[in-house]
């Protein structure tokens, strides 16, 4: 008998840490699709605007947007995010 119920609650313990684990990557996978989405609007944005005056595409920096000569730079404010 005592190892039937030894049984019941390892396997209790299995459930909960299987349930726990999905939940978590259920939130990181939310959190990863929200980022793909936040970037998706920054990239139009980007688009919309076109190149930079000088003629080069946007970098991802980690405070905004900076154009591959160097020279001028979009803050994450100046997007939106």
């Amino acid at each position: 008998m005592r190892q039937r119920e030894a049984a019941r609650i390892r396997e209790l313990e299995a459930k909960a840490a299987r349930e726990k684990a999905l939940a978590a990557l259920k939130q990181k996978q939310q959190e990863e699709e929200r980022r793909r989405r936040e970037e998706a609007r920054v990239q139009q944005k980007l688009r919309e605007m076109g190149v930079c005056v000088a003629g080069f595409r946007w970098i991802k920096q980690p405070q905004g947007y900076r154009c591959a000569g160097g020279s001028h730079f979009i803050s994450n404010g100046q997007l939106g995010i």
